[in-house]
C-alpha cells in the first residue's frame, strides 16, 4: 500500500507538468497524460493485490481444493503472467499442477483458473478487446482505438482473444441470453424454424500464389425464433423474441431444446411450430416437445403458407377447372390459361383455409 501511495504522490500530486499543461490551456494533453499515469497506478494496484492474495494461506487452501476436484496433483509454485485491463502484464507467484489426467485440457496455473482468466487475459481486458474488435471494421482499427484509450494491444492477440471468447459464449449461449427466472409458463408459444443460404470462407491448405487462397462454398444456416402470442394470435411486442442459429440440423434442435427446457415449455398454454415443408424440421419437432413434457393436445403444427404456395404454383399447368363428381381416367396435361388461373385461385383459398383434404383429393386424382 505504501508503494501505491508513493506512486500516486510522485506521479500525480508532485507532477508539475500536469499543472503546466493546464496553465497553457492544453486540456487534451492534460487528460491524456493523467490517464496514462492513472493506468500506471492501476497496474501497481492490481499487482499488489494479486501478490498479496496469492501468498495467503486461505487462498492456497482454495486452490488445493480446486486441484483436488479436478484431479490435478504435484503442486508447485510458479511465476504467473496476466494481461490486465490496461493491456499491461503483471506478475505474481502461485500454484501450478505438474500432473493432470489425460482428459484434462484446462489451465494448470490454478490461480488463473480460479480467477477465470482465460488465455492469460483478465476478463475485463478480454471484454474490452472483443467488444471493440466486433464494433470496428478490423482488429488493427480496434488496436488504434484501444491505444487512444491508453490500453496496450496487438491485432493478432485481439483476434485470438475475440475468437476464444466467442467460442466460450456460444458454449454457454442459453445461460448468457436468458434471465435466471425467465419462463414460458402459461404462455402461448410460437416457434419458427427455417433454413437459409450463405457463403462461407474456407482457406486452402496449399496455394501456388503468394497470397492465401480460399473457397466460398454455399452452406445452409438453420435458424430459430421463440416468441409468444396473445389471445388474438398477434406476436407479443412487449416480450423480446429469442433468435439463434447453427449450421447443423441436430445442433439447432439441441440448442432449441436447451432454451425450451430452461423456459419451462412443459408449463406453456400451447406450443405452435411454424415452418416450411422440410422433413428435418417435422421429423424432430413433435418428438422433442413430447420429450420435454409438452402434452400432445397442446402442440400445433403449422405449415408456412408462403412456402406451401411456392410448391402449389409449380403444378398450375396440371390443374383442372373444378373438382368434377366423376373424374375422367385421363386429363390433358395442359389446360386453357383461364381454367388454370380459376382453379389455382380456388386451391389457394383451400390452402389458406386449411382445407387440405379437398386439395389432396383433387391432386391425387390428376
Amino acid at each position: 500500500m505504501t508503494k501505491i501511495k508513493e506512486t500516486y504522490e510522485e506521479s500525480i500530486l508532485k507532477e508539475e507538468e500536469l499543472e503546466e499543461l493546464l496553465h497553457k490551456g492544453d486540456f487534451y494533453r492534460f487528460e491524456n497524460m493523467l490517464s496514462q499515469k492513472m493506468m500506471e497506478i492501476y497496474d501497481t494496484t492490481v499487482s499488489y493485490f494479486l501478490e498479496k492474495v496469492s501468498k495467503s494461506v486461505d487462498f492456497d487452501e482454495r486452490l488445493r481444493e480446486l486441484a483436488n476436484k479436478l484431479g490435478l496433483k504435484k503442486l508447485s509454485n510458479r511465476s504467473v503472467r496476466v494481461q490486465i485491463a490496461s493491456g499491461s502484464y503483471v506478475h505474481y507467484t502461485s500454484m501450478y499442477a505438474e500432473q493432470a489426467p489425460d482428459s484434462y485440457k484446462g489451465d494448470r496455473l490454478l490461480s488463473r483458473l480460479y480467477f477465470k482468466i482465460d488465455s492469460g487475459a483478465s476478463p475485463e481486458y478480454q471484454s474490452r478487446v472483443s467488444q471493440l474488435s466486433m464494433m470496428t471494421p478490423s482488429f488493427a482499427i480496434a488496436q488504434d482505438v484501444l491505444k487512444h484509450l491508453n490500453c496496450a494491444s496487438h491485432p493478432e492477440r485481439n483476434r485470438n482473444l475475440s475468437i476464444d471468447l466467442g467460442k466460450r459464449a456460444l458454449e454457454n449461449r442459453v445461460d448468457n441470453i436468458l434471465e435466471a427466472q425467465e419462463t414460458l409458463a402459461d404462455k402461448r408459444v410460437l416457434i419458427g424454424i427455417d433454413g437459409g443460404r450463405t457463403r462461407t470462407r474456407e482457406w486452402k491448405a496449399e496455394s501456388e500464389s503468394s497470397y492465401r487462397e480460399f473457397d466460398t462454398p454455399w452452406r445452409e444456416p438453420k435458424m430459430l425464433v421463440i416468441s409468444t402470442i396473445d389471445d388474438k394470435g398477434k406476436v407479443d411486442k412487449k416480450r423480446l423474441p429469442i433468435y439463434d442459429t447453427s449450421f447443423g440440423d441436430d445442433e439447432l434442435f439441441a440448442i432449441l431444446k436447451a432454451y425450451l427446457q430452461h423456459l419451462q415449455i412443459n408449463k406453456a398454454q400451447s406450443v405452435q411450430i411454424v415452418a416450411d415443408g422440410a422433413a428435418w424440421i417435422w421429423n424432430r419437432a413433435r418428438p422433442m416437445l413430447v420429450d420435454l413434457g409438452v402434452k400432445e393436445d397442446k402442440i400445433i403444427e403449422t405449415l408456412d403458407y408462403c412456402h406451401a404456395l411456392q410448391h402449389l404454383n409449380e403444378i398450375e399447368v396440371y390443374l383442372p377447372k373444378t373438382l368434377p363428381k366423376t373424374l375422367p381416367k385421363t386429363l390433358p396435361k395442359t389446360l386453357p390459361k383461364a381454367i388454370q388461373q380459376k382453379t389455382m385461385k380456388e386451391l389457394k383459398e383451400w390452402l389458406w383455409a386449411g382445407n387440405i383434404s379437398q386439395m389432396k383429393t383433387l391432386l391425387m386424382d390428376i
